[in-house]
């Protein structure tokens, strides 16, 4: 009787260290997958941190790229009015030019 008590309770022992052991075999499992996500959150906050750095500068880029056009924009606007105010300048004086030939070729024949 004493030997069967002894039996069974060494081999409900013998079940409880199976389930420890399946139990510290999931447990070791679950470690590893909750590691190797902590790893890859790493990785993407690093690729984000890249990523974000990297917009920020083109960002920086197209607004200087803008600054500049629009001072382009500025100098062929001020470049056009200097052309036109030119060519009134020129007109002017091309009507000057042929006010003086009448006047001359008038005091000739006078």
């Amino acid at each position: 009787m004493l030997q069967r008590q002894y039996e069974a309770k060494k081999e409900e022992a013998d079940e409880q260290l199976k389930r420890v052991l399946k139990a510290q075999e999931e447990l070791n499992q679950l470690n590893r997958t909750l590691k190797q996500v902590e790893e890859y959150n790493e990785v993407m906050k690093s690729e984000i941190a890249v990523t974000r750095r990297t917009t920020y500068r083109v960002e920086e880029n197209v607004v200087n790229l803008e600054k500049a056009k629009k001072k382009q924009d500025l100098l062929i606007d001020n470049m056009n009015e200097e052309i036109k105010r030119l060519n009134e300048q020129k007109t002017l004086y091309q009507a000057q030019l042929i006010s003086q030939k009448e006047e001359t070729a008038a005091a000739r024949n006078t």
